[in-house]
């Protein structure tokens, strides 16, 4: 069993010094609640599955704060909260576990009282709860990759907006390298983050008026990088992200908390080609009226391909879809300025979703070429913040 063998790894007491705090329960539930996502859910090294908890005296030093932090290998993440520290101390304790206890805690109590014991033991006191948890030796704790400088810093609402919409379209499938992370660009003029899988890209910038940045700024943000980074952005009340690097990490700190991740080998891919160049003025589409058709049609799409078509002419747009079995749709919608020649273009239905999805609304530009070439679409919002997808098409079996 798990336990057992961790007892065996354990010298027979505790330090001299042993851990004392006491800690506001909300507080620490919320710097738990952004901690654990690091923390894998199954692990076959016993220590990965725990926090460190670090009163240490260099930390106790900064003034009357507990650092926590768990880690996975690939990833750190690092946060302090506030604490009375009756005796300053490190220990390591389950990270879910403690996560759920502590969530289950009543909501009278204000604070929570965690001491260290024999044996690496945590004693944790709330109110009239107690229990105890069975830790492991802080020697184990893997060291955390540590940079003491972070020069860079990018607003924390761009940041955010940004990983909300690449996260879509960064690869999931292992061996990809690259295209399973997200590329994030400063020039001296625009934020930029792009992603890709293969068969969509996504690139959405913003403007920035700042002359500091020389020369060009690039880093390839793994992809669970990006999903832990986005709960974070969601989480915290800092206005900017600190960026950092290594040779081998990069580190994003927000406020009290630091992520770390280790860096992707490669080059993105030379996105620039993909971008088509389609001259000329495209559509307007409406955003609420597109997704509405969108979602009747998937309907009726085939389960595997998903596909939609786009039949287009001069002043209508066609969506429709077909599933054997199932049956069929068709939604008209008024356009001006369609091809002079009927087109059909076939396109993943949950793709064009995606696009459209939250913080897209107003109305997007659809640029296109042929049933062939793949599709550009647009969206600008008041912010100065441009979003835009490249979409292939998908063949449409001669309909």
């Amino acid at each position: 069993m798990a336990t057992a063998e961790v007892i065996q790894e354990l010298p027979a007491k505790a330090p001299a010094t042993q851990l004392e705090i006491t800690v506001n329960r909300k507080e620490l539930l919320v710097e738990l609640a952004a901690v654990v996502g690091v923390v894998e859910r199954t692990t076959t090294i016993p220590i990965l599955g725990n926090l460190l908890i670090d009163v240490s005296a260099e930390v106790a030093a900064l003034g009357g704060s507990v650092k926590i932090a768990a880690t996975n290998l690939n990833q750190s993440l690092t946060t302090y909260i506030p604490a009375k520290i009756v005796s300053p101390g490190t220990a390591t304790i389950p990270a879910r576990k403690l996560y759920d206890y502590v969530r289950l805690l009543s909501n009278k109590e204000d604070s929570v009282t965690i001491r260290q014991e024999e044996n690496h033991w945590l004693h944790i006191k709330c109110g009239r709860s107690k229990t105890r948890m069975v830790g492991i030796a802080p020697a184990n704790f893997p060291p955390l990759p540590q940079l003491h400088e972070l020069k860079e810093d990018i607003p924390a609402d761009v940041l955010r907006t940004f990983i909300s919409k690449a996260l879509v379209t960064v690869s999931d499938v292992e061996g990809r390298f690259t295209m399973t992370a997200a590329l994030l660009e400063v020039t001296g003029e625009r934020y930029q983050m792009v992603s890709t899988d293969g068969s969509r890209l996504t690139r959405i910038s913003k403007a920035h008026d700042r002359a500091d940045y020389a020369p060009a700024l690039r880093w390839l943000i793994p992809r669970a990088a990006l999903a832990e980074l986005l709960p974070l952005l969601k989480s915290s009340e800092t206005t900017t992200v600190e960026i950092g690097e290594d040779d081998s990490t990069l580190y994003f700190r927000l406020g009290v908390r630091t992520l770390t991740t280790q860096k992707i080998a490669g080059n993105f891919p030379q996105y620039e080609r993909a971008m088509p160049n389609h001259p000329g003025p495209g559509l307007l589409l409406d955003v609420e009226t597109v997704w509405q058709s969108l979602e009747r049609c998937l309907l009726f799409s085939e389960k595997q391909t998903r596909c939609v078509a786009f039949r287009l002419s001069k002043d209508s747009l066609g969506i429709t879809s077909a599933a054997a079995g199932v049956g069929e749709t068709e939604e008209q919608l008024d356009i001006h300025g369609g091809p002079e020649t009927a087109l059909a273009i076939g396109y993943n239905g949950d793709f064009l979703k995606d696009l459209l999805s939250s913080q897209v609304d107003g109305t997007v530009e659809f640029r296109f070429k042929d049933n062939n070439s793949a599709a550009l679409f647009t969206h600008r919002k008041d912010d100065g913040t441009t979003l835009e997808a490249v979409i292939m098409p998908m063949r449409l079996g001669g309909k």
